[in-house]
């Protein structure tokens, strides 16, 4: 099955032709506000640049949970190129080049809650109404004598935060690049990370017997494993289990969220039918199973990514998708494609129209180019 990025890059692809790489952003006069009706003040602009400041150079989940947005996605070539390079952490995968390195704030809690603290400097802010950019310098990535500095810009899009949140705006989309191949150097020279190590056969992991009732592999219930170490915490007896409300974030830390509502709540029936509060790791691990399984067995899923993918043109909200959409979603993927070529991909999915693409008509794109059947 593709990953929702190869979906999204395909359905651009699918539209019309991509181009090189580009930098540049829409200029905006400094009046005019964004779709979320507000403009960015300098002091509101530096709090939001302060606290992901603040998660990278000395993370807590508090943090976390107040700056960044539920539907939180860090998109970063550097990021998962120094991963895949020399990959740290448990939570550490294999990440293909332009797919997400965090889909969600969980994944951003559970990846940088691993990470070492480091000396994040900000060097340079700019902001438009809504969007944050900073030029930014780490100078401890290893703790060694010759350590190269690593400069890097981060551009951080934000939304409102509800009512009662620490911080009135979320960060709700970050695109960071840096020096990755300095601070690769930096933990190949203290020994982190093999220079140049020749390829091995990974070893075979064993299916635990738990895994094996639920048909699950080592992989996944490893995955499933740090999912829950990442919410669990002790109960009288010193075992670890999660609360009732915990359940629904590690099902969407491991990209199985509920269906809905009475999905959640005949979840909750199976895993707590004593109404205890507390999920112990079997139990949990019993459904996120069965939920795996689904993932992998359900063949109109292939109808959610297209939501999924939809979703992502018009940044969730029920409208047709817009030539101002592509022009986002080709900046985000580092194409340079011109007006006339985006409006021609509009043209191509209406049938000659220049008006929003719909649902329907973006499905029929994705079928047409062999996305899917």
């Amino acid at each position: 099955m593709p990953s929702i990025n190869s979906i999204v890059v395909a359905s651009l692809l699918a539209l019309g032709a991509i181009a090189a790489p580009s930098h540049s952003h829409e200029s905006r006069n400094g009046e005019e506000k964004r779709n979320g009706g507000y403009c960015l003040s300098n002091s509101q602009a530096q709090q939001i640049a302060t606290n992901y400041g603040n998660l990278i150079a000395g993370y807590t989940k508090e943090l976390a949970d107040a700056a960044l947005s539920p539907n939180f996605v860090d998109y970063s070539e550097s990021v998962n190129s120094l991963i895949n390079s020399c990959p740290q952490g448990s939570a550490a995968i294999t990440l293909p080049l332009l797919s997400p390195s965090f889909s969600n704030r969980s994944q951003f809690e559970l990846g940088q809650g691993q990470q070492a603290p480091i000396n994040f400097q900000q060097l340079n802010l700019w902001h438009s109404c809504d969007a944050v950019i900073i030029r930014w310098e780490t100078t401890n990535t290893a703790n060694i004598t010759d350590v190269k500095p690593v400069i890097g810009l981060i551009t951080m899009e934000t939304c409102k935060a509800p009512d009662g949140n620490q911080f009135p705006y979320y960060i709700d989309t970050v695109y960071s690049e840096f020096d990755a191949a300095a601070w690769l150097q930096n933990i190949q020279a203290a020994g982190f990370s093999a220079a140049a190590a020749a390829p091995t056969k990974p070893a075979t992991k064993r299916r635990s017997k738990l895994a094996k009732e639920n048909n699950i592999t080592a992989e996944e219930e490893a995955e499933i494993q740090e999912a829950f170490n990442l919410f669990a915490t002790p109960d009288a007896s010193d075992e670890s289990a999660l609360t009732r409300h915990d359940v629904r974030r590690c099902l969407v830390a491991l990209n199985t969220p509920p269906a809905n509502p009475a999905e959640m709540v005949e979840l909750l029936e199976t895993v707590d039918p004593e109404n205890t509060e507390r999920v112990s790791y079997e139990r949990f691990l019993a459904i996120a199973a069965m939920k795996l399984r689904a993932r992998h067995d359900d063949p109109d899923t292939h109808d959610e990514d297209v939501a999924r993918a939809y979703r992502l043109f018009t940044k969730g909200e029920a409208r047709d998708i817009t030539l101002n959409d592509l022009r986002r979603v080709a900046r985000e993927l580092r194409e340079d494609v011109s007006d006339d070529v985006l409006k021609d991909m509009i043209r191509e999915a209406t049938g000659g129209g220049l008006g929003g693409v719909g649902a329907e008509d973006f499905e029929g794109v994705m079928k047409r180019a062999g996305v899917f059947a």
